[in-house]
């Protein structure tokens, strides 16, 4: 508990830290929610007909964003008890998963994996340059 009022006192001294372990958070959460993501993938996606697959790849997207924004909001709430909306976070996260899902769509499931992950906590990551930026313009 200590170290959530250390982070909470003196937020704006703080910035890099909170911005560096609320992205760490939002990782997280993007890995727990690909998980049984992964299950229903692993375990359906090769069904003969293919359609199961094809709506597994294009939830994937949303899926990882979704982890990813709920990481966030799972932060703010324990460390400053309070949270940004989900729809104010997740088009942050949404942009960069499915950014990477087309960049890799020809590559294989392991490397649209990979890039949905990449581009997606690059997107997460501009959104806390974002909000570190307005914080220091005072807006």
């Amino acid at each position: 508990m200590r170290l959530f009022s250390l982070l909470r006192a003196g937020y704006s001294n703080n910035n890099l830290v909170v911005s560096i372990s609320r992205f760490i958070t939002s990782f997280l959460g993007a890995f727990l929610f690909n998980v049984p993501w992964l299950i229903l993938f692993i375990s359906f996606g090769k069904l003969p007909g293919g359609i199961i697959r094809i709506v597994l790849w294009c939830i994937a997207p949303l899926v990882i964003a979704s982890g990813y924004s709920y990481g966030i909001i799972v932060y703010d709430r324990v460390v400053f008890s309070n949270r940004d909306s989900f729809l104010l976070i997740l088009p942050w996260a949404l942009l960069g998963c499915v950014s990477g899902e087309i960049v890799a769509l020809s590559s294989g499931p392991m490397v649209i994996g990979l890039s949905i992950f990449t581009l997606g906590g690059i997107a997460v990551l501009l959104r806390e340059f974002n909000i570190v930026h307005k914080k220091r313009r005072g807006a």
